[in-house]
């Protein structure tokens, strides 16, 4: 899962249809604990650090933008067939109250195409 996309900003975060102009401070593509990227999705500019990295099991980042505080963990236990993927996000903040309110199935009808995609990927004979 972490060669495959989660590890990468160009093949994670970038691999999210709904993540525009993906960068990371400084240039280059590989996450690490204190990168910092930056990105667009749900129309809202994000400023993002990765506060917890480690391959191959945990990867985390925290985003920051006006009216939002949020924070997004993934967990990935190794199986027999692949692995199990957990991933929880939270957010505070007016922004975030609003758009739940507005759209509540929105982030996990997003959320659960990307992990779709990242599925498709490390699939057998897709790595």
């Amino acid at each position: 899962m972490f060669r495959a996309g989660l590890g990468n900003l160009d093949r994670g975060i970038g691999l999210y249809e709904n993540a525009h102009d993906v960068a990371i401070e400084g240039g280059g593509s590989d996450l690490f604990v204190g990168a910092r990227f930056t990105w667009k999705t749900f129309g809202v500019r994000l400023e993002s650090v990765v506060e917890e990295f480690g391959p191959p099991e945990r990867i985390a980042w925290s985003a920051e933008a006006p009216g939002v505080l949020a924070y997004h963990a993934w967990l990935i236990t190794p199986t027999d067939t692949g692995c199990h993927v957990l991933t929880e996000e939270t957010q505070h903040g007016i922004l975030a109250r609003a758009g739940k309110l507005l759209f509540p199935s929105r982030m996990g009808a997003w959320h659960q195409r990307w992990l779709e995609g990242l599925a498709e990927r490390t699939a057998p004979n897709q790595a």
